[in-house]
């Protein structure tokens, strides 16, 4: 999960050896991608690297070209082979606990939409909770382009965060409502 992250720093030039070791992680994670790192140190990582680089709306960027191959391969294998997203989603929720078993995935319908909420119950640091919260939401329209095609963008997005959204991301979802102060994060789907 780290390793986009990790690659984009890298691209741009973040001193990413000397965060790893900050925040006491391995620096060697690029020959061990499969790693398990404590959630913790991890996130406090990822805002120290975006807030002293000074990226803006740093879990869009990187994610931003996430596909579902990128998923683990339980889940890659099963989603693609999946006949509908409502398929996929099922099998999603189904899965999810093997890449993270704080992770809860849950799906509600009213009328003529749907939300896809997604929660990492970890207690996380507020400081913390807006890449967190962009991670999960990622990781849903991720799913949801592999059924609606690449452009797609969600109606609105929920956070828990109280975010500050960049110009990148306003980009990335030009017509998309943000609703802050939510239990959980999600994107909403016809």
């Amino acid at each position: 999960h780290l390793m986009p992250y990790i690659d984009f720093l890298l691209k741009v030039g973040a001193p990413v050896e000397r965060g790893l070791r900050h925040a006491r992680l391995p620096v060697l994670l690029r020959e061990q991608p499969d790693a398990y790192l404590p959630q913790l140190p991890t996130l406090s990582f990822l805002n120290e690297m975006s807030r002293s680089e000074g990226i803006e709306d740093f879990g869009v960027q990187v994610l931003q070209g996430l596909r579902m191959r990128n998923f683990s391969e339980p889940f890659a294998t099963a989603g693609y082979r999946s006949p509908t997203l409502k398929a996929a989603l099922e099998k999603f929720r189904e899965l999810v606990h093997l890449d993270d078993n704080y992770i809860s995935f849950w799906i509600t319908a009213g009328g003529t939409i749907a939300r896809l909420h997604m929660m990492n119950r970890f207690p996380i640091e507020p400081q913390d909770l807006e890449d967190e919260d962009w991670n999960e939401i990622m990781v849903l329209i991720a799913i949801v382009r592999t059924f609606a095609g690449q452009t797609w963008v969600p109606e609105e997005i929920g956070f828990r965060a109280d975010i500050s959204l960049g110009r990148f991301a306003s980009e990335q979802f030009p017509s998309t409502r943000f609703v802050v102060g939510q239990d959980a994060a999600y994107i909403t789907i016809p």
